[in-house]
């Protein structure tokens, strides 16, 4: 059987390598362009399926096994993992697959779960392509999400750099980007119970402070 992955350049060299290594044949283009593009790497590969006799295309995007395989592995891994005990999961959004199968699971298994998305903007610093805030495939179906979170590229960029220098963990941008979200989702969840508090947490924080000037 013989494997033909046709990405544009973006993605890391030591990625292809790996392919190469596992005996796949690697095709980079250097179009960049959106995956509906007529001159996309999506359109490449469509056109070598045709014209290779008893090929198959696999399309990530449009394919309804992507978001069932995240249903049925990654999200009862996360469940088993954490023992069925989890409040929040934020899941970067790529081909929306993840988070479609992720959402999904824990709003049929465990509905006081909150499960966040997690995507990327910044006119002013370069963009993480595959966290883009434009029109997403038609594999994801957000309606079990509880919310979005929108995390500025160079925030994620910033982040990532911190996990590899200070976690040791090789991540991407995307890592860094749901990083970034996990921090901010938790305090987002508290406001309202700030707002509903608000004058008693004044009020005692007032009342320490004079504690400690007498």
């Amino acid at each position: 059987m013989r494997c033909i992955i046709v990405t544009p350049d973006r993605p890391s060299h030591d990625i292809a390598d790996v392919l190469t290594a596992l005996d796949a044949q690697v095709i980079r283009t250097n179009n960049g362009k959106a995956p509906d593009s007529p001159d996309s790497h999506y359109a490449y590969a469509k056109i070598l399926a045709k014209g290779i006799p008893n090929s198959y295309f696999l399309d990530e995007n449009v394919c309804g096994a992507n978001a069932l395989t995240h249903y049925e592995t990654t999200a009862n891994e996360i469940a088993t993992a954490l023992k069925n005990k989890v409040d929040i999961i934020v899941v970067p959004v790529r081909t929306g697959a993840a988070l479609t199968g992720i959402s999904k699971y824990f709003k049929q298994h465990h509905p006081s779960t909150k499960v966040y998305g997690v995507r990327s903007h910044d006119s002013a610093y370069p963009t993480i392509p595959e966290l883009s805030t434009g029109d997403l495939p038609s594999v994801a179906d957000f309606s079990d999400v509880t919310g979005m979170e929108v995390v500025c590229a160079k925030e994620a960029f910033l982040m990532t750099r911190r996990l590899i220098r200070e976690e040791g963990l090789m991540v991407g941008p995307s890592s860094g980007a749901a990083t970034c979200a996990a921090l901010k989702v938790p305090l987002f969840l508290l406001m309202p119970w700030f707002r509903a508090n608000f004058r008693h947490f004044f009020l005692l924080k007032r009342s320490c402070a004079n504690n400690l000037q007498e």
